[in-house]
């Protein structure tokens, strides 16, 4: 069977990429909590109209504050380390698609455009930017705008990180939802949130701790454990504080994250779209692929996630 041209075999590797890039996603923390959207026509003409009308009128709920002076980042990720082949293994391995170990690194790129995301949210929630109110994301007793005084408060000071203290710390958080209240006063989440199972954000030092609130039916001294299988536990490896933790509304109505991006990730290449014979590839000693992936994300709502700090 003739091996297929250069043209057939960059297409296949781009679709390999972009399928781990969908794979990963699956495996996200953030999955489920973030409302997505694609904006061909470019990041910060979107983000203008993203942040005006679309989210300021809520049918008997609170604004999500901060989308009106959300500050949005644009991000262009390109890898560090592209995939480099020499020719004399290009030639040997008779196409690119058909070495899995030329494959192998091209799949991963795909995957690493996600975590680049991923890390981008981690750093979001770890800065606590300014939202509309002038006040920090993650704030106490912040006035909601065109409201009556009303306040909001999605921060609980923790008492530390053990297992009575973490467990403490999680019914401090579930009060904190139920006690949220709307522009009108009324509460958003009223008391069937103490019902529901949130999701747990969390770094990884505190991976240990976690699985003994969480997921021991027992506790370590004896006895039933009352918040055994309580919530969902996703590990943030790219959360840098060891400390702090977060606890999420596993069916927001409002998402807590906006993500923007102008396309999927960019499959680059120094070859040409031609054929094997074509002249620029017979003069490279090596050939290049990297990936371009170009993105913004900001908070969205945060009647939907509270902080727990410990630092």
């Amino acid at each position: 069977m003739p091996t297929p041209d250069l043209k057939t075999q960059l297409a296949y590797c781009k679709g390999e990429m972009l399928n781990a890039f969908n794979e990963a996603s699956k495996l996200s923390p953030f999955r489920g909590l973030v409302a997505e959207k694609r904006d061909p026509a470019g990041i910060v003409k979107f983000a203008l109209s993203f942040i005006g009308p679309a989210f300021r009128v809520f049918t008997g709920e609170a604004q999500p504050v901060g989308l009106d002076a959300a500050n949005f980042t644009v991000e262009t990720v390109k890898y560090k380390n592209p995939v480099s082949i020499s020719k004399s293994q290009l030639d040997r391995a008779k196409g690119i698609m058909g070495d899995e170990l030329i494959m192998r690194p091209i799949r991963k790129m795909g995957g690493d455009a996600l975590y680049a995301r991923d890390a981008k949210m981690a750093a979001l929630l770890e800065a606590n930017g300014n939202d509309g109110l002038g006040s920090a994301f993650f704030a106490t007793a912040a006035t909601l705008r065109n409201s009556n005084g009303v306040t909001l408060t999605n921060t609980v000071s923790g008492t530390g990180n053990g297992e009575s203290a973490t467990r403490t710390d999680f019914y401090s958080g579930i009060a904190a939802f139920n006690a949220m209240k709307n522009v009108a006063g009324r509460r958003v989440h009223g008391d069937s949130f103490q019902a529901t199972k949130p999701i747990i954000l969390y770094p990884a030092a505190l991976q240990s701790v976690m699985e003994s609130v969480f997921m021991a039916q027992t506790l370590s001294l004896g006895g039933a454990n009352t918040t055994y299988n309580r919530a969902e536990l996703r590990m943030v490896g790219d959360l840098t504080d060891t400390t702090d933790w977060f606890i999420v509304n596993a069916r927001p109505t409002y998402m807590p994250f906006m993500f923007v991006d102008e396309a999927e990730p960019d499959f680059k290449t120094n070859l040409q779209n031609g054929d094997s014979a074509d002249a620029a590839l017979m003069l490279r000693d090596e050939v290049i692929f990297n990936s371009d992936y170009s993105f913004e994300c900001a908070f969205g709502s945060r009647l939907e996630i509270v902080r727990v700090v410990n630092s």
